[in-house]
């Protein structure tokens, strides 16, 4: 969708159609601009390990399963990028995300990959000459995967 509006410093959010396997680059299809983001890693949850015959009093605990985090962002949108994300929501449908943030001279990028579904969603109306912007947090499914550019 060229015609989102942007900001200045080029952090893209792009989808995918939900697959088993992580797509490639080039099916990720550009969604809006990211003003703000911020990553959870999630939380690691923890299963009592504490037993009978310890000798101590001591609660004892193991590593359990990984809750995959969420992907925290504001995005300048139009009405379109809006409805398309409201429509996730509503339907709870599971897709690929991709964000790309620019490293240095803007033709680089880190690039964190997750698959997911639209947790929470918000829009903001704008002021006098500010775009329209809204709040979106993406679930993950599974891990996070992030590529760090190396030169």
């Amino acid at each position: 969708m060229a015609d989102h509006a942007t900001s200045s410093y080029g952090v893209d959010l792009l989808t995918a159609a939900d697959n088993a396997t992580q797509p490639a680059d080039n099916t990720f299809t550009s969604l809006a601009q990211i003003i703000d983001e911020s990553m959870e890693d999630g939380e690691t949850k923890q299963i009592n390990a504490t037993h009978l015959n310890q000798s101590d009093r001591y609660m004892r605990s193991k590593p359990g399963m990984i809750d995959a985090g969420t992907l925290k962002i504001k995005i300048h949108y139009n009405g379109l990028v809006y409805s398309t994300l409201h429509a996730a929501k509503a339907a709870g449908t599971i897709k690929w995300w991709f964000v790309k943030i620019p490293v240095g001279d803007g033709t680089n990028y880190d690039k964190f990959y997750l698959r997911g579904y639209v947790k929470t969603l918000g829009r903001e109306s704008p002021a006098d000459g500010d775009g329209m912007t809204a709040d979106l947090e993406v679930q993950a499914i599974g891990g996070i995967v992030v590529t760090a550019y190396t030169p």
